[in-house]
């Protein structure tokens, strides 16, 4: 596993930003104008270079030579390398990208105060429901988004997306000490890390094999420019 990480950092100035438009796909280009705020924008597009910055460092394709497979209502996979994995997340400040040889899906959000009766049901399934309700106020706010990224990476890793309710995910200890956390989901099991890059974002990743060690590497503007700009001659 490999984890790329970029941040947005405020006031933005988007025609920095623009310089990335080239580098990708006129279908990403056309999504990403379709959006209605420009932190958006920025995002989508942080998010799709970051993609390609890994797929050059780690496969050696040249930019022009990357493409991507869509289908409807599933993630998009990378034409040619089916053995290529990789999965995006934003949210706030934080762009996310993490890639692997086997199916991995990533999930981040920032925490914010908010009202958990409200979307607690969607979120957690009848064990969780009454785990949350023996915690401390102060501690609920951070198991409802433990909860939320660990679900969400799994669908992602998935390919399910928001197909399939939350509230019917089940994520398992395997030792006292939750330590390791896992989920079987259509007959395969599935391993979490959860990540901390930034205390006020929960961070994280699902993964086919055991819990790992890596750390996320943090891109910079000009590093993701001149390496999308190296490799598109």
């Amino acid at each position: 596993m490999q984890g790329y990480a970029f941040y947005l950092s405020e006031p933005t100035d988007t025609s920095e930003f623009d310089a990335l438009l080239p580098f990708v796909s006129i279908h990403r280009q056309e999504l990403i104008n379709r959006l209605r705020f420009q932190n958006d924008k920025i995002r989508s597009l942080v998010g799709d270079a970051l993609t390609r910055l890994a797929i050059i460092k780690e496969i050696g394709l040249r930019n022009r030579d990357i493409n991507f497979h869509y289908l409807k209502d599933q993630k998009p996979t990378l034409v040619h390398n089916a053995s290529f994995h990789f999965s995006v997340s934003h949210s706030g400040n934080w762009i996310i990208c993490c890639t692997d040889s086997q199916p991995i899906g990533v999930d981040i959000e920032k925490i914010q105060r908010t009202d958990l009766s409200s979307l607690s049901s969607r979120i957690y399934n009848d064990q969780e429901q009454a785990t949350a309700l023996t915690l401390a106020p102060s501690r609920q706010l951070a198991y409802f988004y433990e909860r939320w990224t660990l679900k969400e990476s799994l669908l992602k890793s998935t390919g399910f997306g928001l197909r399939y309710p939350l509230n019917q995910l089940q994520i398992e200890s395997d030792d006292p000490n939750h330590a390791v956390l896992s989920s079987h989901f259509q007959n395969q099991r599935y391993f979490f890390v959860p990540y901390t890059l930034d205390k006020a974002y929960q961070l994280a990743i699902c993964t086919l094999k055991q819990p790992f060690n890596d750390v996320f590497r943090i891109v910079s503007l000009k590093e993701l420019h001149h390496t999308l700009a190296c490799y598109s001659s």
